[in-house]
């Protein structure tokens, strides 16, 4: 029997089932997931391949005990592609297991989100979507505990803690430019704004910052995240407040700036003070403008 593009289906390992609940106990637990490949031609005549990838990844969340929390992921990437075109279609799928690490078997959340893969980012989740052409990669960031939908971001995150104050002072910048592989809805309200600096803690965005062009409409660009401390740029994507080492208060989070490196088109300075980004001491290029998203 010929194999051709029009009938070709391959399924690997068992389709996705759970051991009855005689056979596990506290101790125990088992799960099994399918993963399959499936060639066909469309209507034009042009090879299609559809993927489904699915995969176990366990992650420890640490709770202040002694023995963290299990949370087992079932991920499953489902991506579909013409072979004579760029870009694909792709949908990430997860869901997450609760319990001790040998039997993580509550569930607490799903995510469904457009993208072509995804992975542990810890304090997150995140999902990527490629760009093609020209365009960017987008990362989405979730919530490893929640499952909650926290950042979108065209560039690398950056970080900032207070060394020995805990998590909940870290804070993370992201930056989601027009230029991204997932459509900007702020461009679609408004033609001149060129991306959204997003500022916030491991749960939740705090801060939204419009960037727009004064005239006419926005191009596509890359914009980069950095910090500056202490009268210097900071070099590493992660920023330590030693300043305020140990100090569990918002006035911690002060004392450095967001920077958006905008390459020949200039560099955006934004100061943070007592958690804020502080829009009234912003500095920046005179072609563009920033202001707080409604």
């Amino acid at each position: 029997m010929s194999i051709s593009f029009r009938s070709v289906l391959l399924a690997v390992a068992l389709a996705a089932t759970v051991i009855p609940a005689a056979s596990q106990d506290a101790k125990t637990f088992e799960k099994s997931a399918v993963s399959t490949v499936r060639t066909h031609t469309d209507k034009e005549g042009n090879p299609i391949i559809h993927i489904v990838n699915r995969r176990f990844t366990m992650v420890q969340l640490f709770n202040g005990g002694e023995n963290p929390d299990g949370l087992l992921l079932l991920e499953e990437f489902d991506t579909e592609r013409n072979l004579h075109a760029e870009g694909q279609k792709g949908t990430v799928r997860v869901e997450a297991g609760l319990g001790t690490e040998v039997n993580p078997s509550k569930p607490v959340w799903t995510l469904t989100q457009e993208g072509d893969t995804g992975d542990v980012s810890e304090p997150f989740y995140k999902v990527t979507r490629y760009g093609c052409c020209s365009a960017l990669n987008t990362d989405i960031y979730f919530n490893l505990r929640t499952g909650r939908k926290v950042f979108t971001s065209t560039t690398e995150l950056g970080k900032i803690t207070v060394p020995n104050a805990g998590d909940a002072f870290n804070r993370f910048i992201s930056f989601r430019s027009l230029s991204g592989s997932i459509r900007l809805p702020e461009f679609d309200a408004d033609h001149r704004v060129v991306g959204v600096i997003e500022y916030g803690s491991e749960t939740e965005v705090l801060s939204r910052i419009v960037v727009r062009v004064k005239t006419g409409e926005a191009e596509d660009m890359n914009g980069i995240v950095r910090m500056w401390y202490q009268g210097k740029p900071v070099k590493e994507r992660t920023l330590d407040l030693w300043h305020a080492d140990g100090k569990k208060e918002k006035t911690s989070l002060s004392k450095f700036s967001i920077i958006l490196d905008l390459d020949e088109s200039g560099i955006i300075s934004i100061p943070v003070t007592n958690d804020m980004p502080d829009l009234t001491r912003a500095t920046v290029p005179a072609k563009y403008a920033v202001s707080l998203a409604k």
